[in-house]
């Protein structure tokens, strides 16, 4: 706790105009759809911006290679297992 060491310490500094009262929002001073809606808002706000369009669209490429390069893989794996299958397949045959 800070006590004043001086007069001049003491003396009230409320007629300074840069001082101001800040009363903190209660959370029942704050509308839950109300932030959604603002939220919503700044979203599109954000994707109106040429730069923010441009950064999503690399990161939509860059998401659409990933999926693309599992996909490859995902085919390799089932044209293994098939190619696995028929060998095991064309020994079981008898004539």
């Amino acid at each position: 706790m800070y006590f004043p060491q001086n007069e001049e310490e003491q003396t009230d500094n409320t007629s300074d105009s840069s001082m101001s009262i800040v009363t903190p929002l209660s959370p029942w001073d704050i509308d839950p759809f109300d932030l959604d809606e603002e939220l919503e808002r700044l979203e599109k706000e954000k994707m109106q911006q040429p730069e923010n369009q441009i950064e999503d669209l690399k990161d939509r490429i860059t998401t659409l290679k990933e999926e693309k390069d599992q996909l490859n893989l995902f085919i390799k794996k089932i044209l293994s297992e098939n190619r696995r299958l028929k060998k095991k397949l064309t020994k079981n045959v008898v004539y």
